[in-house]
């Protein structure tokens, strides 16, 4: 069952600040970005995911899993998403030692929690 996702969107869209929050629940949420994703000086943050529970982002497809990269926030509070194609996002309130990236069956890259993907 799908959980609520509220978007809340403010500013000149070269600037705005979006705020996706899945809702404090146990159900498994997927955020799917397909393109670019806060380019031009936006913000997108995601609050409330929980990678324990299956929460999962998926992206566009890429070439090469490198080309997606996992930066700390200061005082380890989140992790920030930089990937070609102007990608840039905050997952909030995750440390980014338990994210790692995959591939679906579709070819997108995903990032889920590191201890739940097969190898």
């Amino acid at each position: 069952m799908a959980t609520e996702c509220a978007a809340h969107s403010t500013g000149a869209s070269s600037t705005a600040t979006v705020d996706l929050d899945l809702g404090d629940d146990s159900a498994i949420d997927t955020v799917t970005f397909e393109g670019s994703v806060a380019s031009s000086g936006a913000t997108v943050t995601i609050i409330n995911f929980d990678p324990l529970d299956g929460d999962t982002i998926v992206l566009q497809l890429y070439s090469n899993t490198a080309d997606v990269t996992f930066t700390q926030t200061g005082g380890g509070s989140g992790t920030r998403v930089n990937a070609s194609d102007n990608v840039k996002f905050l997952i909030q309130g995750v440390p980014t030692g338990s994210l790692e990236v995959t591939t679906n069956t579709s070819g997108h890259f995903v990032i889920a929690e590191a201890a739940l993907i097969l190898t």
